[in-house]
């Protein structure tokens, strides 16, 4: 699909961030957040490859392993989250322009709006929880990672908490206009976990960072 490929990967950084202070309506708040998650899941990485370059028990080794994986993958799919996110956009700028001068014209219109809210507010969800899942895995690489990149790991740590709530706040923004209240509580119920449960991760992660580097 047009809409997964993560093109913002195909630019450099001085034009991902010229285009983000730009007047353009993309890229905005929830790419940025997912780009956020997808800085941090590559710090992961770092910290798992850092780390198997030690010397380590076979378990330790395969866990190291699984978390690189599982990193890469992340930073993949939140790339393509990016992306995805500025489609969904794009296509409820689309949608509030659509013609409303006859009833049925309203009538299209409103439907092509909630249908283009709905999206707009699914990848933002989507985002979070991605980013919650590396926040996760950051408090884990700042337990058990090498100490000399300690500091990393509670770097990706805090990018994805500010990731996963920066697109909490992104799916906000539009789940008011949405007129099915039952998917407003359900969608109000995930925000709320994904909220609480980064602020925990985080905590985890500095609380383990500060334990790792006692001594030093």
């Amino acid at each position: 699909m047009a809409d997964e490929q993560p093109l913002f990967l195909q630019q450099t950084l001085a034009g991902f961030l010229d285009g983000l202070a730009g007047i353009g309506p993309a890229p905005g708040g929830v790419s940025t957040a997912a780009i956020a998650g997808a800085l941090a899941s590559a710090l992961i990485g770092k910290v798992a490859t850092v780390t198997l370059r030690r010397k380590l028990n076979a378990a330790s080794e395969a866990e190291m392993t699984a978390l690189r994986g599982r990193a890469a993958e992340l930073q993949a799919h939140l790339a393509r989250l990016a992306h995805r996110d500025a489609h969904a956009y794009s296509q409820l700028l689309a949608a509030y322009h659509l013609p409303q001068s006859t009833v049925a014209e309203r009538t299209w219109r409103l439907e092509a709006v909630q249908h283009a809210l709905r999206a707009a507010v699914e990848t933002p969800i989507a985002t979070s929880e991605a980013c919650l899942q590396v926040l996760e895995l950051a408090a884990q690489a700042t337990r058990v990672g090498a100490r000399v990149v300690t500091s990393d790991a509670l770097v990706a740590a805090r990018l994805a908490h500010a990731g996963t709530l920066g697109a909490v706040d992104g799916a906000l923004a539009n789940l008011s206009s949405i007129r099915d209240a039952g998917f407003r509580a359900e969608t109000t119920s995930r925000l709320r976990a994904a909220s609480a449960a980064c602020d925990e991760a985080l905590a985890a992660a500095v609380a383990a960072a500060s334990q790792a580097c006692k001594g030093i």
